[in-house]
């Protein structure tokens, strides 16, 4: 036995009281600390998820502040198509993104003024339709 045991073990041995007695007591006392171990689990799991929610909220926090840099820039984009195909004649409402091209008619606008050949070279500026 550790020798920081053996004065605690002599106490409990000086007792006068029964054997019974004395291991239902320690039997009370494993019990009380399991009980106070398993509260204090919970109150750990508890601060956890704590700090999972707020984590869960400072992510969503910072997708939408992502989502709104990539909705100024993408609009900067369209911005500056808009004045260099608006400076080659076309007019700046013609230049849209491309989830949003459509006429008020539900139509889809007429084909782009530039060939397949001339948007490949690079001479015909920004077109309005997306090539992959």
């Amino acid at each position: 036995m550790p020798g920081f045991l053996r004065p605690s073990v002599d106490l409990v041995a000086r007792l006068k009281t029964t054997v019974h007695l004395k291991l239902l007591a320690g039997f009370l006392v494993i019990a009380l600390l399991l009980l106070l171990m398993g509260i204090l689990s919970i109150v750990v799991i508890a601060r956890m998820n704590q700090q999972v929610d707020q984590l869960v909220a400072l992510q969503a926090q910072t997708d939408l502040a992502r989502q709104a840099i990539y909705s100024v820039t993408a609009q900067s984009h369209y911005r500056a198509m808009a004045l260099i195909t608006w400076g080659m004649g076309s007019s700046p409402s013609s230049v849209t993104p491309s989830h949003s091209r459509t006429t008020p008619s539900g139509r889809s606008p007429p084909p782009s003024r530039c060939s397949e050949a001339s948007i490949g070279s690079g001479t015909c500026g920004w077109s309005n339709t997306r090539r992959t």
